[in-house]
């Protein structure tokens, strides 16, 4: 086995190579919601790219879209394509068991957007699921060094093309693989957000990514280095990513009806796994704390999901 990078304080270490050294756990740290905007932003992005896309597209409506219960916008960009002054709402969806992903081609007023129903007949459905690695270089550099290569490398083994060769010709709203802002948790570079399900993966390397890429075209699950999905609690994401972990690649419905309920410092968390009623007691354990790392920040605070 690869040792691992020392994870002590230091100036000259990725916050993602310290975070694996430390042992910081990937279960349970993906970000919430529920419903989501993919705006297409040909441009750079900046540290705030999702906001600066929804102000493209919805100008001074754009805070009161971005303040609606569970939505979140995320700014994507074809992968290796050079920059653009273009911006364009490109999909809207929603996470979880039943998630779907809607190609528009007129963005949703924000009376459409507060009235969610609106997306349950919005544009064309899209059967194959979208692969959205974060590039966004100015929240982090980790994501940049090495989002950037997996994302060209994962659109390269799916799609059987060389994505800078190409880099010329019109995006395709069909690609399966997108670059995308900040995901949350760059401290787990390369990351990568499955939709229309909502699964957070990271940190991940380019075999893992393919295997959960292809288990996803299956309609699968995969386990390995799963963050969670986007519509649970992170108690709920933990125990997810437990159980999952047990039954390898399944269907979503595999775990079903995740339930979280407090107990003092511990969580129990029920759900229905493959049929069967099971329930998990999970505990978060503070581990080491990072206070230094070469991509700056706040110090990183590590932790574990243990069995209660």
């Amino acid at each position: 086995m690869t040792a691992l990078p020392d994870a002590r304080p230091t100036s000259t270490i990725l916050c993602s190579d310290a975070d694996a050294a430390a042992g910081d756990d990937p279960h349970g740290t993906a970000a919430g919601f529920t419903r989501f905007l993919l705006i297409e932003h040909r441009r750079s992005f900046s540290s705030e790219a999702a906001a600066d896309a929804l102000r493209a597209i919805y100008g001074t409506d754009a805070e009161d879209v971005a303040a609606l219960p569970g939505l979140r916008p995320f700014a994507t960009r074809p992968v290796a394509r050079p920059d653009t002054e273009r911006s364009a709402l490109r999909f809207v969806g929603a996470s979880g068991p039943r998630g779907y992903l809607r190609g528009v081609s007129e963005p949703p007023s924000l009376r459409e957007l507060t009235d969610w129903s609106y997306s349950a007949t919005a544009g064309r459905t899209l059967a194959d699921p979208l692969f959205a690695v974060c590039t966004n270089g100015s929240r982090d550099r980790c994501c940049a060094l090495k989002g950037r290569d997996l994302a060209a490398q994962l659109l390269f083994a799916l799609d059987g093309r060389d994505a800078g060769r190409d880099a010329g010709r019109e995006a395709d709203l069909d690609a399966s693989v997108v670059e995308i802002s900040h995901l949350g948790g760059h401290r787990f570079a390369p990351t990568m957000l499955v939709l229309p399900w909502g699964y957070s993966y990271g940190p991940l390397d380019l075999d893992t990514a393919i295997d959960i890429a292809e288990a996803a075209q299956d309609g699968l699950v995969h386990p390995a280095r799963l963050r969670g999905r986007a519509d649970l609690a992170p108690a709920g994401q933990a125990a997810d990513a437990w159980w999952r972990t047990e039954l390898g690649p399944a269907p979503i419905e595999a775990v079903r009806d995740v339930r979280v309920v407090t107990e003092g410092a511990a969580y129990l968390v029920t759900a229905m796994v493959s049929g069967r009623p099971e329930e998990l007691r999970l505990t978060p354990v503070p581990g080491v704390t990072i206070a230094e790392t070469a991509c700056g920040g706040k110090p990183i605070r590590t932790m574990t999901w243990q069995r209660a």
